[in-house]
């Protein structure tokens, strides 16, 4: 008989044991299930948050896109009036996650022209200087430019041109120096 209590003693100690294991079990597994869900819904709010900030920084992307697309093509409607030319822009992603600008010239008819071999590098230095001071207008950056004869290949009323557009930078606080061996 003393075996048997012996026995149901220790089973019921195990039993015991067991129980409080349980108890702890569930509540750490309540606990769990409680972070889990935290975590979840913060998850979700960071997704959340991540879309607005990208769609945030696209419309950002595309204001300073148009902010510099009209300028320069304002430039070069003035300059080739007779032959009209503008640019178009578009981003584009290049391995899913490098951002790229394309850049495409076209004609009057909205042809797509080859800057290489279709218009003189007049065009590409009149675009290149204007697209730059957009971005040092947009960044906010120092305004000074130091340019190595970007103006060479442009006819004499393109450069008459060109200065004047730089007296109005001039007098919005830009600062110029030029080299030119022409």
């Amino acid at each position: 008989m003393e075996n048997t209590n012996l026995s149901y003693s220790s089973l019921i100690g195990v039993l015991k044991n067991t129980y409080k294991s349980r108890l702890s079990l569930e509540k750490d597994l309540k606990k769990m299930r409680k972070d889990l869900r935290e975590q979840q819904t913060l998850y979700v709010r960071m997704i959340n948050a991540q879309k607005i900030l990208s769609t945030v920084s696209d419309e950002n992307t595309n204001q300073v896109l148009n902010f510099i697309t009209g300028m320069v093509n304002k430039v070069l409607a003035e300059i080739f009036s007779t032959d009209p030319v503008y640019i178009t822009m578009k981003k584009k992603l290049f391995a899913g996650s490098k951002p790229h600008i394309i850049l495409e010239v076209k004609d009057s008819s909205g042809t797509l022209l080859d800057t290489t071999c279709q218009v003189g590098t007049g065009l590409n230095q009149i675009i290149s200087f204007m697209y730059v001071i957009c971005l040092i207008e947009v960044r906010k950056g120092r305004r000074l430019l130091i340019l190595d004869e970007r103006l060479n290949g442009l006819h004499l009323e393109a450069k008459r041109f060109m200065s004047h557009i730089m007296q109005i930078f001039v007098k919005g606080g830009f600062q110029f120096i030029f080299v030119e061996y022409s």
